[in-house]
């Protein structure tokens, strides 16, 4: 934020870490990254959804329909998916991280919870809902909160150190 050209960023890293790795990888083509990792994100949590969905139900009738529902709202797939946006990330990682708490696996819906309060950090209703579904295994509750709130914790003093102070600013 010292040096020109100034950029104000709005969101946390991870969705600018994600399409700027992989701009590297590819080459920059516009827009063309950013909106691909937003549709594969859309798709990739329509995909969480509808498995938590059978999960629960044992039907994959019931996790299809969710995943139309869920598509056709909004026009989620047309107005939302192909824009180069941190949302959609933000979105596939907290429906991952509500389908994978629901199958049991806790630690690893704590890391999707942790990304999508990186990617965007407004996205703190799912670790808070997974944090009271999980409250009478006390022990779960403790792995899943230490590695969101502590990878958080460990992730911002990262930032602040890595942008000499200014992640916060």
């Amino acid at each position: 934020a010292d040096q020109i050209p100034l950029m104000h960023i709005a969101y946390a890293p991870v969705y600018y870490l994600v399409v700027g790795g992989l701009q590297r990888l590819v080459g920059d083509h516009g827009y063309t990254v950013g909106r691909l990792v937003s549709l594969l994100a859309t798709l990739g949590g329509t995909a969480a959804l509808a498995w938590s969905l059978k999960c629960v139900t044992r039907r994959w009738s019931v996790g299809l329909l969710a995943a139309g529902f869920f598509l056709t709202q909004n026009l989620t797939l047309l107005l939302w998916a192909p824009l180069e946006r941190a949302d959609p990330l933000a979105l596939g990682l907290t429906l991952a991280a509500v389908a994978l708490a629901g199958a049991g696996r806790v630690s690893l819906a704590g890391v999707a919870c942790l990304l999508a309060v990186l990617t965007k950090q407004t996205f703190l209703v799912a670790p808070i809902a997974i944090a009271l579904s999980l409250w009478p295994c006390r022990v779960r509750l403790w792995r899943f909160g230490l590695i969101v709130v502590g990878g958080g914790a460990l992730s911002v003093a990262a930032a602040q150190w890595l942008t000499n102070g200014w992640f916060l600013w």
